[in-house]
């Protein structure tokens, strides 16, 4: 296990529209003390030998944790781009590695998550907030200007998009979780997608002290000063 991920929505948005997700280590102690030995059961029962796996679970209003699905892949959240910033682990190279036949030893595998990380990294998923056609794009240049902000932008002018449907993902890292949300402050401020009567497109994330509270509670379970 090398990173850990929780994921946000908008609120009044629905509880599953995830529009950032974002490493932390809050709850890290009670994964790996409840679901992580089983995780890895799941692995080796699935033959899961080499390359990159990924789960998804949730934790529940009883207050434990639910392994729900995984797949022999990356995750859905696109941050892993940003992730060899915060752990030092290039885990595309490692699967792109695994796919073309190349051998790696336990030596090479990164040193497993246990404690909180101060770095953070995250994606900001794009989601439409009513079907239209894109009109215009703009502050796109604004936020690539930041070297620690990626876009991936597969929609454009005259694109038709659907509710609740994703127009694009933005990856950011931070050195710490308060940079990273200023990044996504920067994104919400600037980005601007919008139809032929110049209103906005997709959902915009604004629930930044929500991501803080949850990143300083990691780092307080494991003694990580801010």
């Amino acid at each position: 296990m090398f990173y850990f991920i929780k994921e946000h929505h908008q609120p009044g948005e629905l509880p599953n529209l995830y529009s950032i997700f974002y490493s932390t280590a809050h709850h890290l102690k009670q994964y790996k003390e409840e679901l992580d030995e089983k995780v890895t059961m799941v692995f080796k029962e699935a033959g899961f030998t080499e390359g990159i796996a990924w789960v998804e679970t949730m934790l529940d209003d009883d207050g434990h944790f639910y392994l729900i699905e995984c797949g022999y892949r990356f995750g859905g959240d696109m941050e892993n781009i940003c992730y060899e910033k915060v752990s030092g682990f290039n885990s595309i190279k490692w699967m792109l590695d695994t796919a073309m036949g190349v051998k790696h030893t336990a030596k090479d595998l990164p040193a497993p998550l246990t404690t909180a990380y101060k770095k953070c990294s995250a994606a900001y998923h794009l989601f439409a907030g009513r079907d239209g056609v894109i009109a215009g794009i703009e502050g796109l240049e604004i936020i690539a200007s930041n070297p620690n902000i990626f876009p991936d932008m597969p929609k454009g002018v005259g694109s038709r998009v659907y509710y609740h449907k994703c127009m694009g993902n933005i990856r950011i890292f931070g050195e710490t979780h308060r940079e990273m949300v200023e990044c996504i402050k920067l994104i919400s401020e600037n980005l601007k997608i919008y139809d032929e009567n110049g209103e906005e497109l997709y959902i915009k994330y604004d629930d930044y002290e929500a991501i803080i509270e949850d990143f300083e509670a990691g780092l307080a379970e494991f003694g990580v000063e801010l």
